[in-house]
């Protein structure tokens, strides 16, 4: 089991294959393996789900929300637009990240939940 968030985060922050899509432009990809991982890891009371923002016209951008328990926290380990990468708590996100919507790529893997 574990016990913190940032435990959770130092141990996917490992994983060699998502240090590859550190990189601008490849959030989604980022993300997508996040939510991999996390699932793999099948850890009881931890959800998470892709979110979406839109930083400028035409320019969107895509990170991960992990509820641990009762908290919520924001990890967009990629960055984009100028924007630094960011992992804390929901509530003290960078304003760049808030007011975000569920992303296509949740929606798309919870309807393969369901088929």
């Amino acid at each position: 089991m574990i016990e913190s968030v940032e435990k959770l985060m130092h141990e996917l922050s490992e994983d060699l294959v998502l240090e590859k899509r550190v990189k601008p432009g490849l959030c989604r990809i980022w993300t997508n393996r996040v939510l991999d991982l996390i699932d793999q890891l099948n850890e009881e009371g931890v959800v998470a789900e892709a979110r979406e923002v839109q930083l400028e016209p035409g320019l969107y951008h895509t990170f991960v929300r992990i509820n641990f328990g009762q908290e919520s926290y924001l990890w967009d380990g990629v960055g984009a637009g100028g924007y630094e990468p960011y992992f804390g708590p929901e509530d003290q996100a960078p304003e760049h990240l808030r007011n975000s919507n569920l992303d296509w790529i949740s929606r798309i893997r919870d309807l393969g939940d369901s088929l």
